[in-house]
């Protein structure tokens, strides 16, 4: 990464950064702190898993290869997922 790009993706994180806070004062005024937290959820959340997709890759199947607490993994597919 050069210098230049990283001093550019600094600057846009102090950006959204501050911008937060007015954007949070005015939101304030219209929406109750729950709706706000659930609604900021709720559009971070998509977002946050386009980059990690965009980064990474796609994301693992399934629940494959996460180690349970008694240190072996499970392989099982929730009710709620697709495999």
């Amino acid at each position: 990464m050069t210098h230049g790009r990283a001093y550019s993706l600094l600057f846009l994180v102090t950006l959204l950064w501050a911008g937060n806070f007015p954007f949070g004062k005015l939101a304030l005024t219209e929406l109750g702190p729950i709706t706000l937290t659930a609604a900021r959820a709720l559009v971070a959340a998509p977002l946050l898993v386009l980059a990690a997709r965009l980064a990474y890759g796609p994301l693992p199947a399934c629940g494959s290869a996460i180690p349970s607490p008694s240190g072996t993994t499970r392989g099982s597919c929730s009710r709620w997922a697709r495999c």
